[in-house]
């Protein structure tokens, strides 16, 4: 059981991942009772990815007991409810469909232009332009 949640394990550190690791009061709470334990030498959570990093002596801890800790301590987390979808498109997802978009347009842009056809040409032209202008909004800084 334990083991969907583990997305690294190596000889001194594992990282855990959990949806009620993104909870607020997730870190002061997981951090205070895993650094009780003999062996482990430090606790990182991120609140925002939901991980957990623990960092411990492999000679006071075995790969076993980390294991059974780990499922022990899954088991005992409160359930986290489920969010509902938002109906809106995440900022990456923004992106991508604009950038796609574009090469769209302008591949039919310059497909219009070869077969002669001018107002499809120019609306197909307009869309990118417009694309583009919202593209290098986007990254003025880095310009």
């Amino acid at each position: 059981m334990v083991e969907q949640y583990i997305s690294s394990f190596i000889e001194g550190r594992v990282r855990l991942r959990h949806p009620f690791l993104k909870e607020a009061e997730a870190e002061g709470s997981v951090k205070e009772v895993l650094e009780k334990i003999p062996g482990v030498l430090g606790v990182n959570v991120n609140t925002r990815s939901g991980s957990l990093l623990l960092e411990y002596d492999p000679e006071t801890l075995s790969k076993e007991d980390l294991l059974g800790m780990a499922d022990n301590f899954i088991q005992s987390m409160p359930p986290v409810p489920e969010k509902k979808a938002s109906p809106f498109l995440k900022r990456a997802q923004c992106i991508r469909l604009a950038n796609r978009s574009m090469v769209v347009t302008l591949g039919a842009s310059l497909a219009f232009a070869v077969m002669g056809r001018t107002a499809p040409h120019i609306w197909a032209g307009g869309v990118f332009c417009a694309l583009n202008l919202a593209h290098l909004y986007r990254v003025r800084k880095c310009l």
